[in-house]
């Protein structure tokens, strides 16, 4: 609680000094084939994310307020900033080595194997076989992170919601959808009693049976 900081900007630090961020660094971005053995990690391309995250917000956080005199709370541009600083910080810690490859590599293993698949529900089996890094994110920075204190890494309910791009379950989620919501699964079953009260709070509508608005 020091007062140095705002509520966004110790959830940019707690990201920031967390396991899965310095795991980031193992995980490669992109092969863009450079003339240096310089190689685009997710951490670099995190940070780099955060950073225009910042400014973007920021500038919008400034027109929000002009827009809006009689918000709740005194708020600055920057806070603004700060709270897509800190999603954006985040929004790779739950995507598997080899990006997007590796999620289709998750997909067809439990799809083709289907590893103690008489133990699991419907739903559970759904999440395993539509595998994504975005709904790993969230289970990350609200649960298995710091697991010895209820909370994970206990960031504000505005950074909850901005780093949840796909506030769905893998039920909803369809590439057709009408939604750019439900394109893919944002969380996972297990996890809509936990996205459920923070998406309430935040005053999110709900589209559906595992479905909201987007923050």
């Amino acid at each position: 609680q020091a007062p140095a900081r705002s509520p966004f900007q110790r959830d940019h630090d707690r990201i920031l000094f967390s396991g899965p961020f310095r795991r980031l660094a193992d995980k490669t971005q992109v092969f863009p084939l450079p003339y240096d053995d310089h190689v685009h990690s997710r951490l670099t391309h995190s940070l780099e994310v955060a950073s225009i995250g910042r400014s973007l917000g920021t500038l919008v956080g400034g027109r929000v307020l002009a827009r809006e005199s009689a918000l709740t709370r005194p708020l600055d541009a920057r806070d603004f900033g700060d709270c897509v600083a800190a999603a954006c910080l985040a929004h790779d810690l739950g995507n598997p080595p080899f990006g997007h490859v590796g999620e289709d590599a998750i997909r067809e293993y439990f799809e083709r194997e289907r590893p103690f698949w008489d133990q699991l529900t419907e739903r559970q089996r759904l999440d395993l076989t539509t595998f994504e890094g975005n709904a790993q994110t969230f289970r990350i920075v609200t649960r298995t992170e710091r697991p010895s204190r209820s909370g994970g890494l206990q960031l504000t309910l505005a950074t909850l919601g901005a780093l949840v791009k796909y506030p769905c379950s893998s039920r909803v989620a369809s590439k057709a959808s009408s939604h750019k919501s439900a394109r893919k699964p944002g969380l996972f079953d297990d996890d809509i009693a936990v996205y459920a009260p923070v998406a309430e709070q935040l005053g999110l509508a709900r589209l559906g049976e595992d479905h909201w608005q987007r923050h």
